[in-house]
């Protein structure tokens, strides 16, 4: 996303609060409010990793193979 991380916070934020209050179709005017488009409003809302080679969890399986193993590393 190419939104600072303060906007981020913000608009994760603010459904936080919403939710706790059981206010739950208010999420489009938090975007319009934070400057964010639909589309970008609810790509904040996602916190799932994007970036897999900083992700353990994930084998990475873009590219070229490393010629030492990320396990290797960790050994040495």
């Amino acid at each position: 996303s190419n939104y600072e991380t303060l906007t981020k916070n913000n608009v994760q934020g603010a459904v936080k609060y919403l939710k706790a209050k059981g206010i739950y179709r208010q999420k489009v005017d938090i975007f319009r409010h934070f400057q964010a488009s639909y589309t970008r409003g609810y790509e904040m809302l996602n916190n799932h990793l994007r970036r897999h080679r900083h992700n353990p969890e994930v084998e990475e399986n873009r590219g070229r193979k490393p010629i030492i193993r990320s396990k290797k590393l960790k050994d040495a």
